[in-house]
């Protein structure tokens, strides 16, 4: 081999060897989300509150604004978002004694000056007999949008019904979970099973 070429072999392997990190998407692109789940009218009831980041709604608003003329029209605005929460009502698993129940949308979403995203969802009517129920949530959006999450408490009509497990020592709220999974125990009482 050449003295010349020696330079060249070696900046060859040093750029074969020194490939960038791979990494997940930048943290500026991290969804916060707070939960907060009730049992009502025989019926599991989940609060799915986004919090975005001013380059996140950003990004959301120009996929809101549908014929790309600078404006959003309250039409483009119901559709988007309407559109957006069935997406993510088909993106939750919900299981009750192992059995999965669907969640479907249940109100239009709220808007905040803080860029949150309030979404409402809630089950069919389900017949449980009474007693306590483990049950489970999945929220595979946050496996694709990554980001904290909290809890929240439940409605105080419904708070015994519905018991969370404390949440381990290392503080969930802080980690970063591959996908938020929220195991609960759902609590029928005598007088009114299933409702």
């Amino acid at each position: 081999m050449k003295r010349r070429a020696i330079p060249l072999v070696l900046f060859a392997l040093l750029a074969f060897l020194v490939q960038p990190i791979q990494a997940h998407e930048s943290p500026v692109d991290h969804v916060g989300r707070e939960i907060r789940l009730w049992w009502a009218d025989g019926k599991v009831h989940v609060t799915y509150r986004l919090l975005l980041t001013e380059r996140a709604a950003l990004l959301q608003l120009g996929a809101i604004d549908r014929d790309h003329d600078g404006k959003i029209s309250d039409d483009e605005r119901r559709t988007y978002f309407s559109n957006f929460a069935s997406d993510l009502a088909g993106q939750f698993q919900l299981t009750i004694e192992g059995k999965p129940v669907k969640l479907h949308t249940d109100g239009e979403v709220a808007l905040d000056p803080a860029l949150g995203q309030t979404y409402q969802f809630a089950t069919d009517d389900i017949a449980l007999p009474p007693g306590k129920h483990a049950a489970e949530l999945r929220d595979s959006y946050s496996r694709a949008y990554p980001g904290p999450y909290r809890l929240l408490p439940t409605p105080s009509a419904s708070a015994d019904k519905i018991e969370i497990p404390p949440p381990p020592t290392t503080n969930e709220n802080e980690t970063h979970p591959g996908m938020v999974i929220v195991k609960f125990e759902l609590n029928v009482p005598p007088a009114n099973a299933g409702r």
